[in-house]
């Protein structure tokens, strides 16, 4: 009997070790996940506050561009010219010789400048 056991000892330690083994990778593997996790929910939240702080920046352009836009609208009212703004064109007219002129907005890349000779 003694012999029988004997020879099932190294295959219950080869058991163990590979159970053992195995508890052990899954520790390992949810710590690591767990990591990852936190590494990833860290980036979304810096990510999150850049677009939010990107946000309030293009609100607050929006605010100021709206602001030069109604100048340029009482300036040329001031000098007998209307500025309409409907959709996608732009009117001007002329309230003195009753004379209307409409143009499209021409959507381009946002980083587009008209050089000053042209304006």
């Amino acid at each position: 009997m003694p012999s029988e056991f004997l020879t099932f000892v190294p295959i219950i330690i080869s058991l163990g070790l590979l159970v053992g083994g195995f508890i052990a990778f899954r520790q390992g593997y949810k710590q690591q996940m767990g990591v990852i996790e936190e590494r990833v929910i860290d980036a979304l939240k810096a990510l999150n506050e850049a677009q939010e702080r990107q946000i309030a920046t293009c609100e607050k352009e929006i605010v100021r561009l709206k602001r030069v836009m109604n100048t340029i609208q009482i300036a040329l009212k001031r000098r007998g010219l209307t500025i309409e703004i409907n959709g996608d064109s732009i009117t001007l007219i002329d309230n003195q010789g009753v004379s209307t002129r409409t143009m499209q907005i021409n959507i381009t890349d946002e980083h587009d400048v008209i050089p000053k000779d042209k304006v």
